[in-house]
């Protein structure tokens, strides 16, 4: 299920930009109250066309994730 992330970091956007939904997050540091009300709005509109995205995304990422643990497990 998509969501949207509340950042108070510039880290967090780089875990939404990992699976291609980096327009997600509405940044605490950089937004007012109205932008971030607006932006959780936008983002709750566009909820089936990110799920439809994040169907085809994660399992890419996850497979990506798997590949590395096996690449360290090989090495040690």
């Amino acid at each position: 299920m998509p969501t949207i992330g509340i950042a108070y970091s510039h880290k967090f956007i780089g875990v939404f930009q990992s699976v291609g939904t980096g327009d997600s997050v509405v940044d605490l540091r950089t937004e007012d109250e109205v932008q971030i009300v607006a932006r959780i709005q936008e983002t709750f509109n566009k909820r089936f066309d990110i799920e439809k995205q994040l169907s085809v995304t994660i399992p890419k990422v996850q497979k990506q994730v798997l590949s590395l643990f096996d690449e360290i497990h090989c090495e040690s």
